[in-house]
């Protein structure tokens, strides 16, 4: 999601926050205007927390998302059972690299299935826009 570029210094961490951080990877000097979130969300019970956030210059490359669902799903300590998102060529390059596909829509992490479903929310919103740029 595009975030508004912005400095500030945390105490706690003794760190200017605001400049490209992918977690894994150094810092950058260059001004975030991204921020990628992951969140985990109860099957069945309703609840959902916040895992991590990473800020970016520019949108995630596959590459660099496919480590970090990698990362996440390793270190949570929770069962993950699936990953949703929306159809963003990154996302969906992320996932082609993880082993996705129509036929196996699913990629492993410790042998354990985690399924990639797409947001069907938004594929319903891409879907009217369509309609109404093209007066369908």
């Amino acid at each position: 999601m595009s975030i508004k570029k912005y400095l500030e210094y945390s105490k706690y961490l003794d760190v200017v926050e605001g400049y490209e951080d992918l977690g894994h990877k150094e810092r950058k000097d260059k001004l975030a205007s991204q921020a990628l979130v992951f969140i985990a969300r109860g099957l069945y019970s309703k609840w959902k927390l916040p895992l991590a956030y990473f800020l970016s210059a520019s949108s995630t490359r596959g590459l660099e998302l496919k480590n970090l669902i990698n990362d996440i799903a390793l270190e949570i300590g929770l069962i993950v059972t699936a990953v949703i998102c929306d159809q963003g060529s990154n996302n969906c390059a992320a996932l082609k690299q993880l082993g996705c596909n129509k036929e196996s829509p699913y990629f492993e992490v410790n042998g354990k299935r985690i399924f990639s479903i797409l947001d069907i929310p938004h594929i319903f919103k891409n879907y009217r826009n369509n309609l109404l740029k093209n007066n369908l």
